[in-house]
């Protein structure tokens, strides 16, 4: 009995596990990322809580398939019910990278706003009119990025340029809309207001990081 374990419904308990692991990963992933605009101590926190879950989940149901087949041989006894236990351990641990993941992410995202929020700031100034080509107070995709090819690439504007145009939605404001056949899509804008209150604003929304 102890060899046909080994041979066969070891590696169904592995099958599950990988496939419960795959699974519960993607499900804390989507949770945490979901959090990342609260903080550090609810990613953390939920990541842990989530992680215990899927652990005792994995148990059920690594327990409930043992359930399944009957163990008569002494030598073999006790090994499948721990190898139910460090498999759920080991989902347990593999579940957590993702909370891990989001926990760094979060530190180098707050980190690199705080740094380059001045530098947008700057822009408000009189490179706001050089880059305004139109001159109707607002910086569109197309005026940021054809000035961004005017500007050296070793210079904070252009440092600042460039995250405006990557992030014009968490920099600038919507500025108007149209229908696709799908969805309804927003364009965006960057007034020179939005340039001043950009350090005020990421540190409102990463204080907690």
């Amino acid at each position: 009995m102890f060899a046909r374990f080994e041979r066969v419904n070891f590696c169904l308990f592995l099958l599950l596990t990988i496939l419960l692991a795959g699974l519960m990963l993607c499900v804390n992933g989507v949770a945490t990322e979901v959090l990342l605009s609260f903080g550090a101590i609810p990613v953390l926190a939920s990541g842990i809580v989530i992680c215990l879950i899927d652990g005792l989940f994995t148990y059920w149901v690594l327990n409930s398939v043992l359930q399944e087949f009957e163990y008569n041989s002494k030598p073999s006894k006790n090994w499948p019910k721990n190898l139910v236990i460090c498999f759920s351990i080991l989902v347990t641990i593999i579940v957590f990278y993702a909370p891990g993941e989001t926990l760094i992410k979060g530190h180098n995202r707050a980190k690199s706003l705080r740094t380059i929020a001045p530098l947008v700031q700057q822009m408000a100034g009189d490179v706001f009119d050089d880059i305004d080509t139109n001159k109707d107070g607002i910086l569109t995709e197309s005026e940021l990025k054809n000035h961004i090819n005017q500007i050296p690439a070793t210079s904070d504007i252009h440092t600042a340029l460039v995250h405006t145009y990557n992030d014009i939605e968490g920099v600038g404001h919507i500025i108007g809309s149209f229908i696709s056949t799908s969805a309804i899509l927003y364009t965006y804008g960057v007034s020179r207001k939005d340039l001043q209150t950009y350090p005020t604003r990421v540190t409102q929304r990463w204080k907690n990081w």
